[in-house]
C-alpha cells in the first residue's frame, strides 16, 4: 500500500478564527442551542425547542391579524402570542401556521399543536377541516 503525505511547502496558513486555539482537526465541538433542555430527567426546568423568544409579550386579537391577511375573522376572541411553523415547536398562545410542505401538510400535525396550547391555526383551505376538527378557529389564506 502507498501512503501519500502532504508537501509541507504546499499547505495554506491557517484561517483566522475566534476560537482561542484550533480543535483537532476532523472535530467539531458540539454547542447546545442556548433555548433547548440539556436533559429530559424529571424536576428540571422546560424549555422550548426553537429560538428565543422575548419574555414580555403583547397579544394580538386573532380578528386583527385576520383583517390585516384581508381573510374572514373567526369566531371567538382568541390572543395571540407569537406564531411557528413546527408543531412541536408550539407553545400557549401560538398562532400554528399549518401549511402544505414538500411531503406532508402541517395540518397533519394540528391535533398535536393543539395539545401544547396553539391558539388557532394559520392554514390552506386544505388545511381547515383538519383545524376545525382540532376545535382551533383558523385563519384560511389562499
Amino acid at each position: 500500500m502507498t501512503t501519500i503525505t502532504p508537501d509541507p511547502g504546499n499547505q495554506n496558513s491557517p484561517s483566522p478564527s475566534l476560537r482561542p486555539q484550533a480543535g483537532t482537526a476532523g472535530t467539531l465541538t458540539a454547542v447546545p442551542h442556548p433555548d433547548q433542555s440539556q436533559t429530559t430527567q424529571k424536576g428540571h426546568p422546560v424549555t422550548y425547542p426553537g429560538p428565543p423568544r422575548p419574555v414580555r409579550i403583547s397579544a394580538t386579537p386573532l380578528a386583527e391579524l385576520a383583517d390585516q391577511l384581508g381573510v374572514a375573522a373567526p369566531d371567538g376572541s382568541a390572543e395571540i402570542t407569537g406564531i411557528t411553523h413546527d408543531s412541536r415547536a408550539v407553545r400557549p398562545g401560538d398562532l400554528y401556521a399549518a401549511l402544505p410542505g414538500a411531503r406532508l401538510h402541517g395540518a397533519d400535525f394540528v391535533t398535536q399543536a393543539a395539545g401544547l396550547g396553539a391558539a388557532a391555526v394559520l392554514t390552506d383551505p386544505a388545511g381547515a377541516e383538519r383545524a376545525a376538527a382540532a376545535g382551533l378557529p383558523a385563519l384560511v389564506v389562499d
